[in-house]
């Protein structure tokens, strides 16, 4: 679905309240639930390597080595909420052999994160640990992902009761820092791991967030540590001569490819 959106097959569709039919690619815009699919849902098709660097950016590296393997991806699961809050739904619950990672999405366009949704949601899943006992995580991180204006201190803690059932780590990240990050991912990473990449990059640009331009001393930089020589281009068949050229539409350019390409080439410079 998200091919076709991008690619302007999906159509319009009738929305009730709205007069004129609308476009799926403005359905996606407005919806924060077909973001969090995009993005989480393939989560699990990522290698372990690949997992590894995106929760390295959500929790810090050191955390993130220690979650183990993962198990399994809640999406909206309903939990017992406390006095205030019958019912909570968590975005994204990500279960991993030695923790718990509880996601809480904004889109670029929406509201703010805020205090008490997170105390709400951090509360219930301490009731659903304690009902669980022995199956329950040691360890929670706590990610609030998009449009962060909470300040994130040590403080901050108080406003959350575990009631000892398991150690809370709370974190923030943006938007911006994954869509910039996604091309050093992709150097490495392998042919089911790009898919996954380009699809998240394509629901972020239908977001409005778009990938960091690189600027030129952090190519040269890049440059400067991989083994490169023009060789290689000598080896590669001729374009055959065109004799009548016509007007031909050339295509975009993507650093991303050809990062991905470059760093696949064993060249040097002598």
């Amino acid at each position: 679905m998200l091919t076709a959106i991008t690619s302007g097959k999906a159509g319009r569709i009738q929305i009730d309240g709205v007069e004129h039919k609308v476009s799926w690619r403005e359905v996606f815009r407005r919806s924060e639930d077909l973001l969090t699919a995009a993005i989480f849902g393939r989560m699990r098709y990522l290698s372990e390597t690949s997992l590894n660097s995106v929760m390295s950016l959500l929790i810090g590296k050191e955390s993130a080595e220690e979650l183990g393997h993962l198990q399994r991806i809640d999406f909206w699961r309903n939990l017992d909420g406390t006095h205030s809050r019958t019912r909570v739904q968590p975005d994204v619950l990500m279960w991993f052999d030695n923790a718990l990672v509880i996601v809480e999405i904004k889109p670029p366009f929406g509201g703010d994160q805020y205090l008490e949704q997170w105390k709400a949601q951090i509360h219930a899943v301490v009731n659903l640990c304690a009902q669980d006992g022995e199956n329950s995580p040691a360890c929670v991180h706590f990610v609030g992902l998009g449009r962060n204006t909470l300040d994130v201190k040590e403080q901050s803690y108080e406003h959350f009761d575990t009631q000892g059932v398991f150690d809370l780590t709370l974190h923030t990240a943006e938007w911006e820092a994954l869509s910039a990050a996604i091309p050093r991912m992709r150097v490495d990473a392998l042919a089911a791991d790009l898919a996954v990449f380009d699809d998240w990059l394509s629901a972020m640009e239908l977001f409005g967030i778009q990938s960091a331009a690189y600027k030129w001393p952090d190519l040269l930089a890049w440059a400067s540590t991989c083994d490169l020589s023009l060789e290689a281009i000598r080896c590669l068949p001729k374009m055959p001569e065109i004799k009548s050229p016509s007007r031909l539409r050339g295509a975009p350019v993507s650093w991303n490819h050809l990062i991905a390409f470059s760093a696949a080439q064993p060249l040097t410079l002598q």
